[in-house]
């Protein structure tokens, strides 16, 4: 069994008082697969980068974690970049100020879908049309994150079944993606959580804790401990992996001592990497500028 992130990798720059302090890989299906690192599974990251030094990062700081890049697609463009200070997060270069990277997708799904073995895992965290391609078309145990609702604009009920509904173990949005597709359709939490016919449903609310809704119930977790905040950026990636670490551990079930088990393990790990700037901070350091 290989837990599998599939996407389009991107370097992110981290900037604090105008100046950079370092960089590293970023995207949600890769700091998941980063936080698992440290447990035994054998991981492998499918998807693009570009054919230059934001790309060659990018895939050494996998390397590093000990996480396969061997299909991963080089591509002749320029690597996605993500500028984030104190308050932003931007493609937007504060040097130039042109969007920095290549636009769209540009996976290879057939050589992604030959790769995948019947017992793999798969990890998304975007609904491009090539990644909706792969997902309708493995039977995989699959997880997504979902952080944004653009892909939901103007869609109804049943357009949302047609995208996430009846192909997911476990489906991770924030409360804003909640709040948007709440209002389209006009459903409660555990409303969306029966006609996605998901496993579990978590909806992450940041400070104010998360809902896990399964087996037809919704339980609410408030925070007990609020940490002193250096740098929010891949908080919910941590909680996230702890959340697939242990639905694999206890071989694909649910109670309500094992969602206590997620809730306590995910806050502990979100609680660690909120405290350094880095997404990725829990188990690896940011690379500093070598002129």
């Amino acid at each position: 069994m290989r837990i599998i992130g599939i996407g389009d990798l991107v370097i992110d720059c981290y900037i604090r008082n105008k100046k950079i302090v370092g960089y590293n890989g970023g995207k949600t299906f890769t700091n998941i697969l980063a936080n698992l690192s440290k447990y035994n599974y054998l991981l492998e990251v499918m998807g693009a980068v570009g054919n230059d030094q934001s790309g060659n990062l990018c895939i050494k700081s996998l390397k590093e974690l000990n996480i396969e890049t061997k299909n991963i697609n080089i591509v002749n463009e320029e690597t996605r970049c993500f500028f984030i200070d104190e308050k932003n997060s931007t493609r937007t270069s504060p040097i130039d100020g042109r969007k920095v990277g290549y636009r769209g997708t540009k996976i290879d799904t057939d050589i992604i879908i030959k790769n995948i073995k019947q017992d793999d895992i798969l990890v998304f965290d975007n609904l491009h049309t090539k990644t909706l391609q792969i997902i309708n078309n493995c039977s995989n145990n699959k997880m997504i994150d979902i952080g944004y609702y653009k892909d939901f604009i103007d869609k109804n009920k049943e357009d949302i079944i047609e995208m996430i509904g009846n192909k997911f173990n476990i489906i991770n949005m924030n409360v804003n993606v909640f709040d948007f597709i709440s209002r389209q359709l006009n459903i409660n939490e555990l409303e969306l959580y029966k006609i996605l016919n998901v496993e579990l449903l978590l909806i992450t609310k940041g400070k104010k804790g998360v809902s896990f809704i399964y087996n037809n119930k919704c339980i609410n977790k408030e925070l007990e401990i609020i940490s002193k905040e250096v740098d929010v950026n891949g908080a919910g990636d941590s909680f996230f992996a702890e959340v697939i670490n242990i639905y694999i551990k206890y071989n694909f079930k649910l109670n309500d001592s094992i969602i206590e088990e997620m809730f306590n393990k995910g806050s502990f790990y979100s609680r660690k990497v909120i405290t350094k700037i880095g997404a990725r901070s829990n188990v690896q350091e940011l690379y500093k500028i070598v002129k």
